[in-house]
């Protein structure tokens, strides 16, 4: 998705003009694979967001996404989403 600019871009202008929607929300992106549509709502204002992706290569983009958002936004989670809220998820 990164190598398509237009869909990306375009995903992008829909997150910042939907700003409103996201804005102090708590966003789960499964399936995020590069975390890109995380990091966009992340910067859209989401409260935080976390992002679960089974690819192998996801702790790659674990590093890329520490160092564009502060900390307590966002986390990245490499594996299979059953296991996310079995382990993650605070009831």
């Amino acid at each position: 998705m990164l190598k398509d600019i237009v869909r990306t871009k375009t995903y992008q202008n829909v997150i910042t003009q939907s700003s409103f929607l996201i804005k102090d929300k708590i966003v789960l992106d499964v399936g995020a694979g590069t975390g890109i549509l995380s990091l966009f709502c992340a910067k859209a204002g989401a409260k935080h967001v976390y992002a679960v992706s089974w690819m192998t290569y996801a702790h790659v983009f674990i590093l890329l996404l520490w160092l564009l958002t502060p900390h307590e936004v966002m986390n990245y989670f490499s594996g299979y989403i059953l296991n996310f809220f079995v382990f993650n998820l605070n009831y």
